[in-house]
């Protein structure tokens, strides 16, 4: 089943309450929509997609929010504009096309790792950490075109890139936590140029 949004501006959490055993939200129109997920829009295990595909002009983005979600494979797909994207609270990991744009992807403490899919696209992308959190050499894995690395002002980051790393793209490291406690580790697996 599919409940389609036609010009949605915005949608809230609270607005999708109670909404359950729909597999697709799906933006018909090409119009900025914004979607933020209800912890009961997707079951325990069961995979609920949220698309933007007809977003295909780059001033139109799309919001998608699924951080409320704790149990569900939760299914990402972007528009052309510069879209943002954050990812669920679920252990079954989550799979993101972002689209064309400059898209920013954001994820909880613990909520990134190597179950994630992410393809960033083109475009200059940001995989953004909303609160204090250490990224693993493995977190790459699956993890294609996206090229910064940063975390949310005043939040320490600790990371350590490898060869996932580099071969996801990742080329800029941004620290944001004005309280120093930042750490970036390159392993001899890394190749290419970093800036940090």
């Amino acid at each position: 089943d599919e409940l389609v949004f036609d010009g949605t501006a915005n949608t809230t959490h609270g607005n999708m309450a109670g909404i359950t055993k729909i597999e697709t939200f799906k933006a018909e129109t090409d119009a900025t929509v914004a979607f933020t997920l209800a912890s009961e829009n997707a079951g325990d295990g069961e995979t609920l997609t949220l698309t933007a595909a007809a977003l295909t002009t780059t001033t139109n983005t799309a919001t998608f929010d699924a951080q409320n979600d704790t149990d569900g494979n939760i299914v990402i797909i972007g528009g052309a504009g510069d879209d943002t994207i954050t990812g669920s609270a679920s252990d079954n990991g989550d799979s993101i096309t972002s689209g064309t744009g400059a898209d920013t992807l954001k994820f909880l403490t613990g909520k990134l790792d190597s179950s994630d899919t992410i393809n960033g696209g083109d475009g200059t992308d940001i995989l953004h950490i909303l609160t204090d959190d250490t990224i693993e050499a493995s977190t790459f894995t699956n993890i294609s075109n996206v090229e910064t690395l940063t975390s949310a002002s005043a939040q320490h980051l600790v990371a350590t890139l490898g060869s996932a790393a580099s071969t996801a793209g990742v080329r800029t490291v941004t620290l944001a936590d004005t309280g120093g406690n930042d750490s970036v580790t390159v392993d001899a697996t890394y190749s290419g140029a970093l800036t940090v």
